[in-house]
């Protein structure tokens, strides 16, 4: 026999963007979570919106893009929009990313990773 952890269901929009994930009670089908993202007129996903059954929301994440359409900044916020976390992507003249920190909502670094290139 298999057991069932949880249903999935994914929404796509015409361009082929996921625009929904929809998890359901694999017993009973009810909604447990839907997550909604939103795009960019360049298809750059800029806003995903964690809803819990009721509707409300549980979760958002932003994310922010240079004049390169390069993600620089990741900004997740709670329920109340205050931020949890925040994340800046630095990349390289050549468009590599070189570095990644991670902010708690004080402002204090909780990860920094650096990545380096051999060209």
């Amino acid at each position: 026999d298999s057991i069932c952890i949880s249903w999935k269901q994914y929404v796509y929009d015409r361009k082929g963007n996921m625009i929904e994930d929809v998890s359901l009670e694999p017993e009973t089908g009810v909604l447990k979570t839907r997550k909604q993202i939103e795009y960019n007129k360049f298809n750059d996903e800029v806003l995903v919106t964690i809803r819990n059954a009721a509707g409300n929301i549980e979760e958002q994440t932003e994310n922010q893009y240079d004049k390169d359409r390069k993600k620089v900044l990741i900004i997740r916020r709670d329920a109340e929009g205050k931020t949890i976390s925040s994340t800046k992507l630095l990349y390289d003249n050549k468009g590599m990313l070189i570095s990644r920190v991670t902010l708690n909502e004080k402002g204090e670094v909780i990860t920094e990773r650096k990545i380096s290139y051999t060209y």
